[in-house]
């Protein structure tokens, strides 16, 4: 029996999953008639869209990762702030957030994470911490612990 599944513009799309010992791990597979290449593709894109509630209206909005500039620790779920400094919230601890690397999103303390393509600067204070700026000022502690980790992003991804 195949799956429907419903693109944006109401488009309708059948599918099924078809699993074989012999493909590669790595490799998924899709076939599909050229026609229906762009809204895949861009289905596929979409994958940097986190779920993150509204505490003033009480419900939950879609926001690109893309649009996060830290996450702070906030009991059992976690304070969002975006580029745009309003705030939102999304479940789970800070330790439990640790996918979110893939989307630049980097750990700098016991505390926070910070979106590492909004950091525009970084320099050491007196205790040799390293401080990074962001695109908005706001200036982020990073702790020893994961110095080495931002060390490595700052050489591999600031000119």
């Amino acid at each position: 029996m195949d799956d429907i599944l419903i693109l944006q513009g109401g488009a309708i799309l059948k599918y099924k999953f078809i699993f074989n010992m012999k493909q590669n791990e790595d490799l998924v597979e899709i076939i599909t008639h050229p026609k229906n290449e762009k809204q895949l593709k861009g289905l596929l894109n979409k994958n940097d869209i986190l779920f993150l509630m509204d505490s003033r209206r009480n419900k939950y909005v879609n926001i690109s990762a893309q649009k996060i500039e830290s996450i702070s620790a906030f009991t059992h779920v976690s304070k969002v702030k975006l580029i745009d400094e309003k705030v939102y919230f999304i479940k789970g601890r800070l330790k439990d957030l640790g996918h979110l690397k893939s989307y630049n999103l980097l750990r700098i303390n016991n505390s926070q994470m910070i979106n590492f393509q909004e950091v525009v600067e970084y320099h050491l204070d007196k205790g040799s911490r390293i401080i990074v700026t962001c695109k908005s000022r706001n200036e982020y502690v990073v702790s020893r612990h994961y110095a080495k980790e931002i060390k490595e992003a700052i050489i591999c991804g600031m000119n």
